[in-house]
């Protein structure tokens, strides 16, 4: 199966790669502060942007509205972004799906992309079941994403990203802080 993303190279970002190349791993994690205390002492890895209620416009589960709850942190390690992604209730969820089938861990690798709806049609037409879709809000320039079950194909699922300039903006943030950071405040709170 050709996961391959046509796209790569159209658009500069800030964050360090290019559009339809991974950007970011995503974990499933117990408890975000104590994860992120965790990826400092073993990997270096900071500063983490935290968003300790994070919200969506909208968003959708196996093709029902969803309420449920997140706490994501994410910083930078080189060019990669790591996200850790702490569901704080017991609703039916893409990380409710992993963590039930393998525990805490990776859950996602992300790319952007160019065209959402050009991405979705071709990963439908291979047959991909992509059971989340999600609208964010302002912070992010009202990003729309897509996550595809690729579990059976990469071991993990694929988060499919659009690009827009606001998001461009507040990744390429994250990675100049942690390109920038001095090892002091560990946690800014978003």
């Amino acid at each position: 199966m050709d996961f391959g993303f046509r796209n790569i190279g159209r658009i500069n970002t800030g964050f360090g790669q290019p559009i339809g190349a991974v950007c970011q791993i995503g974990y499933v994690v117990e408890d975000v502060e104590d994860a992120i205390r965790r990826f400092h002492r073993m990997m270096g890895v900071g500063p983490w942007f935290l968003l300790s209620d994070f919200r969506v416009r909208e968003h959708s589960y196996r093709g029902q509205p969803t309420g449920i709850g997140l706490s994501i942190a994410a910083s930078y390690c080189g060019n990669t972004m790591i996200e850790l992604i702490m569901q704080k209730d017991d609703g039916p969820s893409v990380y409710r799906d992993v963590i039930a089938d393998r525990g805490y861990g990776v859950h996602h690798y992300a790319v952007v992309v160019e065209d959402l709806d050009v991405e979705e049609a071709r990963l439908a037409g291979m047959g991909v079941d992509m059971p989340y879709r999600a609208t964010t809000t302002e912070i992010m320039g009202d990003m729309r994403v897509i996550y595809a079950d690729t579990r059976r194909e990469i071991g993990v699922m694929l988060e499919m990203c659009e690009y827009n300039p606001v998001m461009d903006g507040f990744f390429t943030q994250m990675k100049s802080a942690a390109e920038d950071w001095d090892g002091q405040g560990l946690i800014i709170r978003v």
